[in-house]
């Protein structure tokens, strides 16, 4: 507090002890009113941004193939704890976004952090109350003679460790609604305390911090699962063993225990910060231009009672803009959706290299492109102030460049030859089937897909199906189905041929797909900041949240199923899962993988650029000159303010202007 106690509580660092609005009371921290800036809310926010993208899009992922093993989860149910995060936002929004949007905001971000750190440990659980983990027998994995039945078989009866998959769904879905308020009311509560001209900087680095979490968490959990499950127990197999199982609840358990702490301070923050008021001058001369809208501005309580919620919402859907920027960012949200499941299985049928090296790759490019792109976007916006018209401008181009570049999805590779698939075992006539004379006593099962090179540069589904007898560290002998010309020798992986690609191979593919993320990227902080000037000041929370409503309704959450069931199309083989049913693909005709990611990626490329060219042709600000004229005043401040800027001019048109920064009150 000031020292002639002038500070308002609103703008103290303290506890709040009452949700009830008349009785509310806040106690404020003396010796914490140095954490009154907005370069330290932009700090916590963007710090428990990080942690969420760690959790969700790093450390998770990451672990969903480890979670399929230790606790026999099939495709469905991996992917539908992925998706419950998604849910669990939905069933939030509305609620966080009209409610919390008016009410104090460092306090929903406070608890919603809580949230995430309850649902990060709950997902640890398992590990803790599980069977310890078993390794079955797999030493016998070559063909045996006379043998009805795999060695690779592994157990399906422990319906125990399956039933699991319900406290993973719980848990990600109390993340998710932890979530909800940090990108919502998150970014309302920065635009709202600093300055216009600042706030797509400030917006770029908080989601840019967003994006490098999951690469940390790649990395971090990495390490973790390189560590046995079970902690002070030798592990039985040894790390590269199909069956090994890492530490993969480690990071969950840490971060928990972690967002616990940064709960602390951002409960802490005040409803606003000083100087708040003035940032807020003037700021709807860029909104739509309607006659609800302007009822709404004399409204002084419109959107605090909820007999207003079908009015707030009819005002909001019925603004062009928003709705087509909306549906821009559902299409591209779409594409990312879809490339960050299905691009690393993309990469591996096309070229031909291990899951772990296309993650890596995939995971790089995204973290980078990702970072950059948002980051840069905030900042060219802050750098040459842009409108609305301006901003769209912007959006259009970079959509452009990136359908431009998104015609390298073209590009294939020849599928190599492949036994049983596209080539005819030695001695048969037939294709389609992996079972052959040669293999037929080996009890071979598909439930397993162990690619191996046969020495005559043919590919093999496994060992057991070239027909290996015996097998030691990756290379296998005795394989019946080779010609003996060849020596009847295999070894793990695919035969690489470098002639099957041409022009480049993947290391082009990766360079043109940056490109494409990039410009998506690129669009993501400017298009923020277009729906945020468009819509009334009092219902910009409100109007993110059903913005990401319609982004995950309508991309994020389909995207994975729609790019899943166009890689489908492209299916060669598919083998069966442990209990019989039918289980993943196995092997694509890359030819129509590469014809069908591009039909879907340049289709919704397309409709990128037409839903931004109509939001232009249908914005109508509602005073055409206020928006360069708040610029200039956001630029022109008095003092050096929290946000950066400096410039010693004396700013016009406030009578009583007031600071973002240390330097508007004095703390005690």
């Amino acid at each position: 507090m000031s020292e002639d106690g002038d500070t308002p509580l609103d703008e103290t660092c303290g506890f709040e002890v009452s949700c009830i609005p008349n009785k509310r009371k806040r106690i404020p921290v003396k010796c914490l009113q140095w954490g009154t800036t907005s370069k330290w809310a932009l700090a916590m926010l963007s710090l428990n941004a990080f942690f969420q993208g760690f959790v969700v899009n790093g450390i998770l992922n990451a672990s969903l193939t480890t979670l399929e093993l230790r606790f026999q989860l099939n495709g469905t149910e991996s992917a539908l704890i992925v998706s419950c995060y998604d849910i669990g936002y939905l069933i939030a929004i509305l609620l966080v976004t009209y409610v919390g949007g008016h009410g104090h905001k460092p306090s929903w971000l406070g608890f919603g952090v809580i949230l995430m750190a309850v649902g990060s440990i709950v997902f640890s659980i398992p590990h803790f109350t599980a069977t310890p983990h078993e390794v079955f027998d797999t030493s016998l994995s070559s063909c045996q003679l006379n043998s009805n039945s795999s060695s690779l078989e592994t157990s399906c009866s422990d319906g125990n460790l399956n039933n699991y998959k319900y406290l993973f769904y719980f848990a990600n879905l109390i993340i998710g609604v932890g979530c909800c308020p940090l990108y919502t009311l998150g970014i309302t509560y920065l635009d709202e305390n600093v300055s216009k001209v600042n706030s797509s900087l400030y917006h770029g680095i908080f989601y840019g911090l967003s994006i490098l979490g999951p690469g940390v968490g790649f990395l971090v959990n990495g390490a973790f699962l390189s560590m046995y499950t079970d902690f002070g127990t030798p592990s039985p197999v040894s790390e590269d063993h199909p069956q090994y199982v890492g530490a993969w609840w480690f990071g969950f358990l840490i971060s928990g225990l972690v967002m616990f702490f940064t709960s602390i301070p951002m409960l802490m923050l005040p409803r606003q910060l000083p100087g708040a008021e003035g940032h807020r001058q003037n700021r709807q001369g860029e909104m739509q231009k309607e006659t609800m809208p302007d009822q709404v501005k004399e409204d002084l309580e419109f959107g605090k009672r909820f007999r207003d919620f079908p009015t707030c919402l009819w005002v909001i859907l019925k603004n062009p803009t928003f709705l087509f920027v909306s549906l821009a960012g559902a299409a591209d949200g779409l594409i990312i959706a879809g490339f960050s499941s299905f691009l690393p299985k993309v990469l591996e049928s096309l070229f031909s290299i291990t899951s772990s090296f296309a993650a890596i790759l995939v995971g790089a490019i995204a973290v980078v492109g990702g970072t950059l792109g948002q980051f840069v976007g905030g900042l060219v916006v802050t750098k040459f102030k842009m409108s609305v018209t301006g901003i769209l401008k912007y959006c259009m181009i970079f959509s452009l460049l990136s359908f431009l570049v998104s015609f390298i999805f073209i590009y294939t590779c020849d599928n190599g030859d492949f036994a049983g698939i596209n080539k005819a075992y030695a001695g048969s006539a037939d294709t389609g089937n992996l079972s052959a004379p040669c293999n037929i006593d080996c009890g071979c099962s598909d439930t397993s897909f162990n690619p191996v090179c046969g020495s005559d540069g043919v590919t093999y589904y496994s060992s057991c199906y070239a027909g290996c007898k015996d097998g030691d560290n990756g290379t296998y002998t005795g394989c019946s189905c080779i010609p003996s010309s060849f020596n009847q020798t295999a070894v793990d992986g695919y035969c690489s041929d470098p002639g099957l690609c041409q022009g480049g191979g993947y290391i082009m593919y990766i360079a043109f797909t940056f490109l494409a993320l990039l410009g998506m990227f690129l669009q993501t902080i400017p298009s923020l900041q277009v729906t945020i000037r468009v819509v009334p000041f009092s219902q910009r929370s409100f109007a993110v949240g059903i913005q990401w409503m319609i982004i995950r309704c309508l991309g994020t959450i389909p995207g994975p199923i729609v790019y899943g069931t166009v890689l489908d199309f492209a299916c060669l083989f598919r083998g069966k899962s442990c209990d019989g049913s039918e289980g993943s693909c196995s092997i694509y005709e890359n030819s129509i993988i590469s014809k069908n990611l591009l039909t879907i990626t340049i289709t919704l490329q397309v409709a990128t650029i037409l839903f931004f060219i109509i939001a232009y042709w249908t914005y109508k600000p509602d005073d055409k000159d206020s928006g360069t004229q708040i610029e200039n005043n956001d630029a022109d401040q008095t003092l050096t303010t929290s946000d950066g800027i400096s410039n010693g001019t004396k700013q016009e048109g406030v009578e009583n202007p007031v600071f973002d920064g240390e330097e508007s009150t004095t703390a005690m």
